[in-house]
């Protein structure tokens, strides 16, 4: 378009490109009649009604555009200062989708079953673990009781140290309410802890809870490795996998990878080789770093089955020596 182009005219353009369904790469350059807030409302406003399509902006001009930078920014739109920039861009989403597009090996070995569980809400503890369970991810033993009377019954499944827990979907951030106690060593200790939580509960009017007890992890002794694992979808790029290192290894080691789904072979490959796949292997044997890779691989798969699904974290998934397991669950819809 020419230098006079109104903000409509953007608009009807972008309208014609969306049909193409590829990147689009939006070049701004303003005149003296041209309105740089204006038009970005019009990108802005287009993409709402075709969030499919990528749309990548330049908006030349300096402070002159400033306004209309900040605009697209605040909504999370790409903007960009000079056109190779857009470019470059543009040829990591053709490489995205051109992986996207293949059949991998690794995946075609996985036997679990995946399915769409139907989840419309968010689910934690308990209740999300048990969906983790059934697609094969091991996590440390735990159950869900309701009341005082099956304290002792519950205590005698898990065993001490337990952590206990409010379990409820509408609790995301147990930590922020006090609602997990660590370091549970006998039965006085864990029915006060019960009466603390009940507490906590009727103060902060928490709905439909309850109260999950779990392995405390701390059974087996200091020698362990913290890993981050989660899943996130976004609205153009699709599913994504994250995993880094947690505990005190994050501040010596800040490294965490995003993987694209579906996850490739040369994706694990890459993990195994970088800096935070040696520090797993120097930690653990090559089975535990195998059975990782399985978990990432799992929660791809799991993802591609539950649309609904946009968040999952595990955080943290405990590393041992010989074995591993997830502690935490949550799954956002």
């Amino acid at each position: 378009m020419v230098g006079d182009a109104t903000p409509e005219r953007y608009r009807d353009t972008l309208e014609l490109l969306v049909q193409q369904n590829k990147p689009i790469i939006i070049l701004f350059s303003p005149q003296e009649m041209s309105q740089p807030l204006e038009t970005a409302k019009q990108i802005y406003e287009t993409h709402l009604r075709h969030p499919s399509v990528p749309f990548l902006s330049v908006f030349l001009g300096g402070a002159r555009v400033d306004k209309a930078r900040r605009f697209l920014l605040e909504r999370n739109m790409p903007i960009y200062e000079y056109p190779n920039e857009a470019v470059f861009m543009v040829k990591g989403l053709f490489t995205y989708y051109s992986h996207r597009a293949q059949t991998f090996k690794t995946i075609a070995k996985e036997k679990a079953r995946y399915r769409d569980f139907k989840i419309k809400n968010d689910v934690f503890g308990i209740d999300a673990k048990k969906i983790f369970d059934s697609i094969g991810i091991k996590s440390v033993e735990g159950l869900k009781f309701n009341s005082a009377k099956d304290l002792e019954k519950s205590a005698s499944k898990i065993g001490y140290p337990c952590v206990l827990k409010i379990e409820s979907n509408g609790l995301a951030h147990k930590n922020k309410v006090g609602a997990v106690i660590l370091g549970i060593n006998d039965g006085k200790t864990l029915e006060e802890a019960f009466l603390k939580l009940s507490k906590i509960i009727k103060e902060n009017k928490i709905n439909k809870a309850s109260f999950g007890l779990y392995e405390d992890v701390n059974k087996f002794g200091e020698d362990k490795l913290e890993i981050l694992l989660g899943a996130h979808r976004d609205p153009q790029f699709g599913g994504m996998l994250a995993i880094g290192l947690g505990g005190i290894f994050a501040n010596e080691i800040n490294e965490t990878m995003f993987l694209l789904s579906p996850v490739s072979d040369q994706d694990i490959e890459e993990l195994k080789a970088s800096k935070l796949g040696r520090v797993i292997s120097e930690f653990s044997n090559n089975n535990v770093l195998d059975e990782l890779i399985g978990y990432i691989l799992k929660l791809d798969k799991f993802m591609s089955a539950n649309p609904d699904v946009k968040d999952i974290d595990l955080n943290p998934v405990i590393l041992l020596k010989d074995k591993l397991f997830a502690t935490d669950f949550k799954i956002f819809v």
